[in-house]
């Protein structure tokens, strides 16, 4: 009995398709390999912090504090690496402008291979503090011309970002916008502070201070701080 040509044709397909995969298979995985690698996202890149030492990893060098106190202490977050928080003792008239008590810490970032371009560049910064009295506090940029942040040589006035009414709380500060680096410019000046004009003696806390071109995308430091804070640690690719 003959059979169909539709029969015919199926048993021929049938014959041939388990050769004909068997030879596709090695480009079937190295095409589908090609277009799962296409597929994959890439990850942001990291905030490159222009600050040393951001985030205080047992010793408070290269950091200038103004005249008080200075000690490291726990880890705002709790982590038990070797980062800490740098506490500062407020001191009476340390040149911060005020009459009353002051704490503060700084650091001079040269200008000079940092990839910042004096009148056209922008520098977001941010960081963590924590005073222990109802006192103003908070962070700040200074521009200079020279290249140590010699006062003499200060281009502008403090970019300020800060505010008072957080006693007790860790408080993370960071202005809305970018800020120009002015033209002229060869060092900038980070600094954190706080001052009291009422005469009341505070201790203040700094930790994981950022200086740099983009904006930080989490606020606990895991873009730029060294050691990655700890919290992330139990996170693998699955």
């Amino acid at each position: 009995m003959r059979r169909s040509a539709a029969v015919q044709r199926r048993s021929i397909v049938e014959a041939i398709a388990p050769r004909h995969l068997a030879r596709m298979r090695p480009h079937l995985v190295t095409w589908l390999a090609a277009c799962t690698l296409t597929i994959v996202p890439s990850a942001p890149a990291g905030a490159q912090n222009l600050l040393s030492n951001p985030d205080f990893a047992g010793t408070a060098s290269p950091w200038t504090a103004c005249d008080g106190d200075v000690s490291l202490a726990g880890e705002r977050d709790g982590c038990s690496d070797t980062s800490a928080s740098l506490a500062v003792a407020a001191e009476v008239d340390c040149g911060l402008g005020s009459a009353s008590y002051e704490a503060g810490i700084r650091q001079c970032v040269p200008l000079a291979g940092s990839a910042l371009v004096a009148g056209s560049s922008k520098v977001f910064f941010s960081g963590w503090v924590f005073v222990d009295q109802n006192v103003t506090a908070g962070i700040a940029l200074r521009f200079f011309a020279g290249t140590d942040c010699s006062g003499v040589d200060e281009i502008s006035g403090a970019v300020l970002a800060g505010g008072s009414g957080y006693a007790g709380i860790w408080k993370f500060w960071t202005p809305l916008d970018p800020v120009p680096v002015p033209a002229g410019t060869l060092s900038i000046e980070y600094q954190a502070i706080g001052i009291d004009h009422d005469g009341t003696w505070f201790l203040e806390f700094f930790d994981d201070a950022y200086l740099g071109t983009a904006t930080v995308l989490y606020t606990d430091g895991f873009e730029h701080a060294s050691p990655t804070p700890c919290h992330w640690n139990g996170f693998a690719p699955g």
